[in-house]
Formats: C-alpha cells, sequence, structure tokens
C-alpha cells in the first residue's frame, strides 16, 4: 500500500504537468484558429466592398487586432521572448496574406464592357 501510494505521488507532477502541456498547446491553437477564422471572414467582407484586394487584406488584419494581442499575450505568459512572438505572428500573417491574395472570390463589381 506505502508503495503505491508513494509511486503515485511521484508520477503526479509528471502526469500533472503532462496535462498542463495539453491544455495549454490546446488553449494556443484554438486562439490561433479564431485568429485565421477573423481574418478569413473578415477579409472575404472587404473584399465586398472594396475594389483592392490588398487594401481589404490589410484591413482585415486590423479588424482582428483582439484575436492578434490574444496571442501575443498567450505567447508573453509562456515566456516567449517578444522577438520571437512577433516572428511566430508575421509567419502566420504571411501564410494568410498569401493564401487571401491567390484566393478566387468573385467581385461584386460588374466586369467593365468595351463598346
Amino acid at each position: 500500500m506505502r508503495r503505491t501510494l508513494f509511486a503515485v505521488l511521484l508520477l503526479l507532477p509528471t502526469l500533472c504537468a503532462q496535462a498542463q502541456k495539453t491544455d495549454i498547446g490546446g488553449i494556443g491553437d484554438t486562439l490561433l484558429n479564431r485568429y485565421y477564422a477573423c481574418v478569413r471572414a473578415s477579409a472575404a467582407v472587404q473584399i465586398k466592398v472594396t475594389m483592392d484586394r490588398r487594401l481589404a487584406v490589410e484591413q482585415a488584419f486590423l479588424a482582428c487586432a483582439t484575436e492578434e494581442h490574444s496571442i501575443r499575450t498567450f505567447m508573453a505568459l509562456g515566456n516567449l521572448a517578444p522577438s520571437i512572438a512577433d516572428a511566430v505572428i508575421l509567419k502566420h500573417k504571411n501564410t494568410l496574406k498569401q493564401e487571401l491574395l491567390q484566393k478566387t472570390i468573385p467581385s461584386p463589381w460588374p466586369p467593365v464592357t468595351q463598346k
């Protein structure tokens, strides 16, 4: 009985640490997924109201500043250096920007016809 209790007490910190890492990783993934969804949805709306796709994508990033701030705060809580957090955010922004600029979204504007 004592051996079992001793073994459980020895393994408890390891099991808790593994569970905590899983929970923390899940939170990070959730924040990142929300950021991607926000930028994509905002870009879809912005592209419908402006003719400049690049401007629409940049406005989408501005509209999702709260989600970006949440990711930065989460990284800071994990003791990640601000410069590394900036690099991670920029990597995701570049990925999203490439995706959104290459994506073919129908223009709400009628095609110009030559008479």
